[in-house]
Formats: C-alpha cells, structure tokens, sequence
C-alpha cells in the first residue's frame, strides 16, 4: 500500500492540514486502497476498548487521541471460536490466515472516493459481517469496498464484540444494566457504529441521512433485529438482508430468561458466581468455559450458541411478532439467499412471506434474489446430512460477487463471473442510491409482489471455459476480463495480460497456427513478449515477433535460432499495461532464469516454464541446486503470502482444473525439503523422461496432492 500525501507542508495556528479529517476522538488521514483513485480509513475506533471495568456493558464513547492519526492498519478483530484450520471457510475467506484478534474490537473501516469531500452527499453503505455471532471481522478479504467507492459510493464495515463478548446474558448483568437487560452487546456496538455514522460520515463526502444497512448469515440476522428496534429511528434508510431472514427464516432471538439461564450455567460450572470474578476471568478461558458448558448439555451443540435476545431495551419482542404489527422501520429493503443454501427452502419461502407483509402494510413489496451460480473450483464435498453449504451456490457464496473482489478469490473465475459481479455491484450501489436495484446496463429486476412473487435468479449465463480460437492443437479460454490462457497441445500454456496501453504475452510455445494472429483476436495494443529459455516448446511462436523478453541466467539453455531482438528481463523489472502493472520476480527452479510474473489487480501470478507445474524441474543443464530451488519456494510462499496473491498459474502442463495456491506451494516445499535432507521418499520413474533427450539419467518422481516434483536422483544438493 502507498501512503496518501495527506499533510501539507506548513499549517499555520489551528488550520486542518489538507486532507485530515476530524471525527469523533481527533484528527485521521487515510491510505490509497488498491487504487489510487480510492482512499481507506483503516481501524478507525468508534467507542472506548469494551475491556476491564467495561467487559459487558454498553459501548462507551471513544476516547481521543492527540495529533493526526493515520488509519493504514486494521483494527483488531473481537475474540471469537475462529475457523478450523483447513476447513472449507478457513481456504475460502481466511485463505490459510487468522486476523489480530482482541477483546479491544470496536473499531470501523471507511471507503471512499479519493475525490470525494463534504458536501457531496454520496450514499453510504454500512457491512455487518456474519460468522453465526462468534466468527469474522469487517476487513475480510472479500469485503473490500473499492468497487463501491469507485461508483460513487461510501462503504464502512464494522468490527462488532461475538461470543462471550458480544452475546452473553446473565442474571447479574441484567441486574447492573438498570433495566436494559443483557446479552445484546454485539447488537449494541453495532447501533453505536451507525451513531457514529450519523455523526461522522459527512465529512468523508457520505450522506448521513441516505444510509443502507445490508448483512449476510449473521449479520443478516443483526440486520432484521436493527430494524425492529426503536434505537436505530432515523439511522437507517434502506436494507439488504443475505441469508438470514424473512419472516420465520433461519435465525431468531432467544427469550430475555433462557439466554441468562446458559449464562449463568456457563460460569457457575466455571466456578465464577459475581461479576467480579467473571471480568477477572482471563479471555483465553472463553472457549474452554463455553465447551464446558455445551458438552454437558443433552443436545451440546444448541444451534447457535450465541445469538440476540429479547432484552426489553434493545429487542422488546420477536422479528415476527415486531413485523407483524408494522413496527419495524419502514424503510426499502432487498433480501434474498443462496441456492445451496444453509436452508434454501426456508429461506425463500422466508424471503417471500416478508416482502408479501411489507406489500400488505402500505410499504414497497421487497426486491428478493436467489444467487444461483456454481462457483468454479472444486469444493468439499458436503457431510452427510448436513447443510449444503460446503459446494455450488453455498452460503456465503454471494460474498466475492456483491464486493467485487473475485480477483481475491483462488477461484478460476471466468469472464461470466465477472459479469455477474458487475451486475450485482451495480444492483446493490442502485438500490444504496435510490431504493430500487434498477438502472442501465443491468437486467431489470421486478420486486416480489402478490400478484408476481418474483425472486430475481443471479448467475452466470454460460458456465465453463469457452474455446475462443478453433485453431490446429490450440485453444484460447479468458480467465477474467483481461486474462487469456492459451494451450498449444495441452503442454506449452501461454498466457495474455491486457491492461489500457499495453499487453503481454507470456512464452510463445506455440509451433504451429499463426500466433501473431491469435493474439490480434484477443488485443490490438502495443505488446511485450516474454519468453522462458529458448527451446521449441517455449519459441514456436518467436517468429512473429520483431523482439521478445528473456532472462539473462537462461542464455545458456538455448537450441533454437530467432533473428529478431533479444532484451534482458531484470529482477523487479515493470510492464506497465497502463491500469495494470506487472512485476518480474527471479525464481530459479526449472532453470537458473524461472521467473514468475505478479500481477495484483488480479491477485495472479503467472510463470512462463515449470516453476509452477514442477513437472520438468532440474532436468537441464545447467541445472538449479535442491537449496536453491527451496529457496524459490520460499519466496513465492512469502510473495503470495505478503501481497495478497491467491492464483498461481504455471507453464508446461498449465490446463489445470483449478490454478494452482499456497497449499501447492507448500506441499511442493515438503517434498523438496525430504529430498534435500536425504529423507526417504516413495518415488516412481519419471514416465516422460523416456521421451526427452535432454533428461538426466536417473529421473525420478515424488507426488503429494496435485505436486509431481521431478528431480536427478543422482544429483540431489
């Protein structure tokens, strides 16, 4: 991330540097985003740290801090159950990394058009992640909001207490809340974020009285127990409900009585009966106390074990009966769940039976979704009996396509996903605007009435790569809208990057059809052609090019003649594509000059030889040491890791059916590390070696996952 130039030179007496804003607490600058022409407010605090004496209680006005705060780092996350290492949401969201977690959690995170200043009166869209009340933080991966801003909209999303922190009730804490009962203090954070909202957002360029309040799974639930409380009157304005309501849906609130009853239980089994005992207890005990409880319960795991009640101050009755009298805000709403859902039936018929009353009492029948799209990539399969919520449309499917950030996603997402997130970006940034999805370049979308109960069906509308050149032992598929991958008899993959100025290609292994004219199909910019050491597998195609790129440590691995201009790649080295920057990274692997190209836009890596494959490694001269190549792996782990890159696309034996990640990298280091400290391995004779010229003697073969490392078992160093 690059800081913005926020402060000016020389303020002079009491004058605001251009750029600071002040807030509730003091002064903040933020951040570029991933673009430049979006700035991020990173961890701003909306309420004091709910920690100490304030373990349980309301949130309390934030405190202030001196000089200018530059908001460039996420605020912690509440402490939570967190996600099973390797779980299918641990790969999906977490992306193999846990966040910063803390009971000091009552922090929000602001997006913005750079452009944007007081007085524009752009709407504002506030995120109320879900995670069944006791996981997730408002800065996942897939919840970045340039998309928003970079249509004219602010987006904050809000850390909130979960768990033990945010939803337990207990007879001694009702008692010390003066008659506002106990066990919503999630809930309670996140009215004080939409306070602060109100208070605040104006000087980011928001619209305070033009807010939407949308949520998914739980926070869907936090949504619908917002709108039916008295404390959010004229903080909300419109609201978007993902998988997780509608009259009789999925989630309800627990009775003021039995949420204390498992209160109480839980810490008197703890050994803990005062208040005074329990804000000793250290935080690292929750999980162990909560277990503790549920094991002993007859039915342990209780559904959700944390979730609203009906408090008497916050909620005074349930969603349905509160609807049902026509006492929830009377505000536009869109609502709508997944197709695999956790509950899909339910959830519609939920969906329907809410916007069917909304229309009976006077208000505008709701705009009802169901997102229908088969995400690529392989998923678990679902557990027997279980939800299906672990393949195709799943819940929380819908998140990467609402943000538009499928270039965070490891999915091989095609060019149709991201149509569908373009469209769904928009219908959600309309909806922010005006109240109606509605609007040019989407398809219309008619709300759900009782004369047409419609329930608007979002997916792809083809689904799998199309091959785009019926060309000889060739075929072009788009990875995304800027991205091509062409195969040239399923064993030289190339690859071609787009950007606004320029283009790049790849390697050129491509011995038969005119490339030169494939390309021109897909790009007619100026482009740079990158080539891996110069054999016919990887130069078929060099002929149609007057230059091309290669990396100096290959110029002794070379067979083939080109006649045209030979440039040197160097480390660090810069395509700029004009939107799109692509970076050179020496990785020696396959050959002393493997190079992978990064590309962040996309969250891509791209290598031109059999880095990535690992099909072909050290089978050349001269070839790379075993440390060295481990080093590489190193580096690409911590390159991925570091910069957010969730795609590696390889070269030789590139038509995967998923491009490759970390686990590959990671499964890929274990194998080398066996092979390096002289462990025994089960290796297999390298089948292609047979039919190679070039191949060492003793070519063998060890395999973990989707990893076929290749290597000279007489010369392992």
């Amino acid at each position: 991330m690059l800081f913005v130039a926020l402060l000016c030179g020389a303020c002079a007496g009491s004058q605001q540097p251009e750029g600071v804003l002040t807030v509730d607490g003091g002064q903040i600058e933020g951040v570029e985003a991933d673009a430049s022409d979006v700035i991020v407010y990173k961890g701003i605090p909306y309420a004091a740290p709910p920690v100490g004496n304030l373990r349980w209680k309301a949130p309390q006005p934030v405190e202030p801090w001196e000089g200018v705060r530059t908001c460039d780092t996420w605020g912690a996350a509440s402490l939570q159950g967190g996600q099973q290492e390797g779980s299918f949401y641990w790969r999906e969201f977490y992306q193999g990394e846990a966040p910063a977690m803390s009971e000091d959690c009552l922090y929000l995170n602001v997006w913005k058009p750079a452009k944007a200043k007081r007085g524009d009166k752009l709407p504002v869209m506030v995120w109320i992640h879900g995670g069944a009340y006791q996981n997730g933080y408002g800065y996942e991966v897939e919840f970045d909001g340039t998309a928003f801003a970079r249509r004219d909209v602010i987006l904050v999303t809000v850390n909130y207490r979960l768990g033990m922190c945010g939803f337990l009730a207990h007879p001694l804490l009702s008692a010390e809340s003066q008659g506002q009962g106990s066990g919503n203090y999630g809930l309670l954070d996140q009215v004080e974020a939409l306070r602060w909202v109100h208070r605040n957002i104006e000087v980011f360029g928001g619209d305070a009285s033009n807010v939407t309040l949308f949520g998914q799974s739980a926070g869907a639930g936090s949504v619908q127990a917002l709108l039916s409380s008295e404390l959010t009157q004229g903080l909300v304005h419109r609201a978007i409900i993902q998988s997780g309501g509608g009259l009789s849906g999925i989630i309800s609130a627990k009775s003021l009585a039995d949420a204390e009853s498992m209160g109480q239980g839980m810490w008197e089994e703890a050994g803990c009966t005062t208040l005074e005992q329990m804000r000793a207890t250290s935080p690292d005990a929750f999980q162990k106390i909560l277990y503790g409880y549920l094991m002993k319960q007859k039915a342990p795991y209780m559904g959700l074990p944390w979730g609203p009640c009906i408090d008497g101050y916050l909620l005074r009755d349930t969603l349905n009966n509160v609807a049902r009298r026509g006492e929830t805000l009377r505000i536009p709403t869109m609502i709508g769940y997944c197709s695999e859902d956790i509950a899909p039936e339910v959830m519609h018929k939920a969906a329907v039976d809410w916007s069917l009353l909304q229309e009976e009492q006077g208000l505008a029948p709701s705009y009802v979704y169901c997102f229908r799209r088969d995400l690529p990539g392989g998923d678990m399969p679902a557990p027997t009996g279980g939800f299906g919520d672990m393949k195709g449309a799943f819940h929380s499917a819908e998140l990467w396509y609402v943000f538009g950030t499928l270039g965070c996603c490891w999915r091989p997402m095609t060019p149709g996903d991201y149509e569908l997130s373009r469209c769904m970006v928009t219908y959600w940034t309309n909806f922010a605007r005006t109240g109606n999805p509605n609007g040019k370049d989407v398809p219309e979308w008619e709300a759900c009435s009782k004369a047409n109960p419609h329930v608007q069906s979002l997916d792809v509308e083809q689904e799998g790569k199309e091959n785009l050149y019926e060309g000889n032992n060739l075929s072009v598929a788009q990875l995304n809208p800027e991205t091509w991958q062409i195969e040239n008899g399923k064993i030289s993959t190339m690859y071609l990057l787009k950007g606004t100025r320029r283009a790049l290609l790849i390697d050129t292994g491509m011995t038969s059809d005119s490339l030169d004219v494939v390309v021109r199909r897909l790009t007619d910019l100026p482009l740079d052609v990158v080539i891996s050491h110069n054999h016919v597998d990887h130069v078929g195609g060099n002929r149609f090019f007057p230059e091309v790129w290669a990396h100096p440590a290959d110029k002794g691995v070379r067979d083939v003649p080109y006649d045209g201009k030979e440039l040197d790649l160097q480390e660090g080295q810069l395509f700029d594509l004009g939107d799109r920057l692509i970076q050179v990274m020496l990785m020696p692997g396959h050959t002393p000059g493997s190079v992978i190209f990064v590309d962040e836009k996309y969250r891509s890596a791209f290598t031109s030889d059999a880095f990535g494959s690992g099909h072909v490694w050290l089978q050349l001269q001269p070839h790379v040491p075993m440390t060295t190549y481990i080093a590489s792996c190193e580096r690409v782990v911590e390159v991925m890791r570091s910069r957010g890159i969730t795609k590696l696309y390889p070269g030789h034996f590139g038509p995967y059916a998923d491009p490759l990640d970390r686990t590959y990298m990671n499964d890929m280091l274990e194998l080398a590390g066996k092979l390096s400290r002289g462990e025994k391995v089960d290796s297999q004779e390298y089948p292609y070696s047979k039919h190679i010229d070039i191949a060492a003697r003793n070519t063998r073969s060890v395999t973990k996952g989707r990893v076929t490392l290749v290597y000279d078992a007489d010369n392992v160093n």
